[in-house]
């Protein structure tokens, strides 16, 4: 049966379960997230967050609930951390070229709205915590979603940094639209 969230809702966690062996890592959790809403999830490392949002985009197999999106929604994920190769020769302009298409002008567009322009031919494993988020917050833009997902987006950044990532996520959501779902172990 295809189903739809509800008239407003980009994406509805219902009753989910998760559990891998004995552990349950998730347990009978219900969430909802609309256009231009933000929603965080707070609670300590190891608490769940980020299987709640792997679950949610699909990417982990859930036990129980359901996980209902919204016909054709698009997301745009940025995971807690990566892992470049620091031998690999990738600077900025080839990284957000990776698997995403984009409208002409759309990254340089992006770039400039997140305050790093002059990244562009830098190569990615030389980038600072602060610099790398919002390289990571550029590329989901450039998927143009309905949905912008977050996993600890200011993890490694410093506390005048957090502030200017808070609200570049805040101006892209006003300028955008997109309802934003995102994880933090620290209020």
């Amino acid at each position: 049966m295809n189903q739809s969230p509800g008239p407003e809702s980009l994406i509805e966690v219902k009753n989910l379960t998760v559990r891998r062996g004995t552990d349950v890592l998730l347990s009978h959790v219900d969430l909802s997230v609309k256009s231009q809403e933000i929603i965080t999830v707070v609670g300590p490392n190891g608490a769940g967050k980020t299987t709640l949002l792997r679950a949610a985009m699909g990417l982990t197999r859930i036990d129980e609930g359901s996980v209902i999106r919204r016909p054709g929604l698009t997301i745009g994920y940025v995971p807690q951390s990566i892992m470049i190769d620091p031998v690999l020769p990738l600077n900025v302009r080839r990284f957000l070229s990776l698997g995403v298409k984009a409208a002409k002008g759309l990254r340089a567009t992006l770039m400039e709205e997140v305050n790093v322009p002059h990244l562009i031919d830098k190569q990615v494993n030389t980038l600072s915590g602060g610099e790398l988020r919002r390289v990571l917050l550029a590329r989901a833009l450039l998927r143009e979603p309905d949905l912008l997902v977050l996993d600890e987006p200011v993890q490694g950044v410093d506390v005048g940094g957090q502030v200017e990532i808070y609200d570049l996520i805040a101006r892209s959501r006003d300028r955008y639209g997109f309802g934003v779902l995102m994880v933090s172990h620290d209020l």
